[in-house]
């Protein structure tokens, strides 16, 4: 006989060399058993046969001959095998799974994972991870079946499509009330058509299908993520999931309540939040850190005169993204109102703290501290004996250094 012992093949009967003439007829058998009207010189293998030895029997005869008979050697036993199929996401980077299909029972089975027709890999994994070099290449598996005493099988499943090279997408922007979110694709295969849909906490957003999306009040506290659909004429289409965003925070703009002047306390207000957010607070002057202003309110101090207050918020809570929020800048510190600058002649009264300059470049006797701002921008007072003090022509003369330090003036550095 020629062909293999396997449910749905054909085998065929070789009847060797007979006396000339000799009239020919066969009977097929089946452990040694007729099978009923298997007749003809060949046969095809049904899933009755399975686990059974198939034989033919050659009968001849020929006039003025004895008739004769002849039984071939028998097959193995006779497998059932089945073509196998693919599943699984046909992307550079997926897994792809072989399906056998129904066997003999106890069949035992190794894959060899074929890339364009060539053998990449053999294992008894059902499984092939898609390598970047199998780009656009089509993916087939054979399947080989061996089981004691029975005829060992090759079945080969049908070509993949063309894998697409897939990215790996991310989500860039912070996961805010209002804030744009943009979808990082990665990189596709060249000529690739992508799509996008977005999520939260899972779930399709309806309508939410370009590269960006703002997020709405109703995504708060839930967790945002995109998935990039690809496809490519001849190629397997292909989707990839972002990894999510941490949890949609709300976040108020802050504002500044209170005067700004020296000596004045000023209010940090937070603005609408997701509750129970906690918050930290820096208070800033022209921009710049102002050491130490870490609280809600804020004391202005002489040094802030004629600077710009603004403050940042930020805004904490678990799992939630953290979020840092500016308010606008004040307007420019005021010094401190001006105390009375004529002396009171009461004696029930206190002295005043400071007087109007007595000539050019001078200040009254008991009033040594001379404060300037004109020349310079600054409020910058000067005692006797630093460096300008000469140079100084007062605008404003103090009794004490504390005196001028309320009235907004700072010490000059020389």
């Amino acid at each position: 006989m020629t062909g293999a012992a396997v449910v749905g093949s054909t085998l065929t009967a070789r009847p060797g060399r007979w006396t000339s003439g000799a009239k020919l007829s066969y009977q097929w058998l089946s452990d040694g058993k007729v099978i009923k009207n298997a007749t003809k010189s060949t046969y095809k293998v049904p899933s009755g046969q399975v686990g059974k030895r198939i034989s033919v029997r050659v009968s001849g005869a020929a006039t003025g001959y004895a008739s004769a008979q002849k039984t071939s050697a028998a097959t193995t036993r006779v497998a059932q095998a089945a073509t196998p199929t693919l599943s699984g996401n046909v992307r550079t980077g997926g897994t792809i799974t072989a399906k056998p299909g129904k066997w003999t029972a106890g069949t035992a089975f190794t894959y060899q994972w074929r890339v364009e027709g060539k053998v990449v890999s053999r294992t008894k994994s059902t499984q092939y991870k898609i390598r970047s070099a199998d780009a656009g290449k089509r993916i087939s598996v054979t399947v080989v079946g061996t089981k004691s005493g029975h005829t060992t099988v090759e079945r080969t499943s049908k070509m993949s499509s063309r894998p697409l090279s897939t990215g790996s997408p991310k989500v860039s922007g912070k996961a805010i009330v209002g804030s744009t979110l943009t979808a990082q694709p990665g990189k596709w295969s060249s000529g690739t058509s992508l799509s996008y849909q977005w999520f939260a906490d899972g779930k399709r957003i309806k309508g939410a299908t370009k590269r960006t999306y703002k997020v709405s009040t109703g995504q708060q506290g839930k967790q945002i993520a995109v998935r990039v659909a690809g496809k490519k004429s001849g190629h397997a289409s292909a989707q990839r999931n972002s990894s999510k965003t941490a949890k949609v925070m709300r976040a108020g703009t802050p504002t500044i309540s209170g005067t700004a002047q020296v000596g004045k306390t000023l209010t940090a207000k937070t603005g609408t939040w997701t509750s129970k957010t906690s918050f930290s607070y820096q208070w800033f002057s022209n921009g710049k850190r102002i050491k130490g202003a870490t609280k809600r309110t804020y004391k202005v101090s002489s040094a802030q005169q004629g600077k710009k207050i603004t403050v940042k918020v930020t805004g904490k809570k678990s799992g939630h993204t953290t979020v840092t929020k500016a308010s606008k800048a004040t307007a420019s510190v005021k010094r401190a109102p001006a105390a009375s600058s004529s002396r009171s002649t009461s004696k029930s009264s206190s002295p005043v703290s400071r007087a109007p300059r007595s000539g050019s470049w001078d200040c009254p006797a008991g009033y040594p501290i001379k404060g300037n701002h004109s020349s310079s921008g600054e409020w910058i007072y000067h005692v006797p004996r630093g460096q300008f003090y000469s140079r100084t022509n007062p605008e404003e003369c103090f009794k004490t250094e504390s005196a001028a330090r309320s009235a907004g003036y700072r010490k000059s550095k020389r």
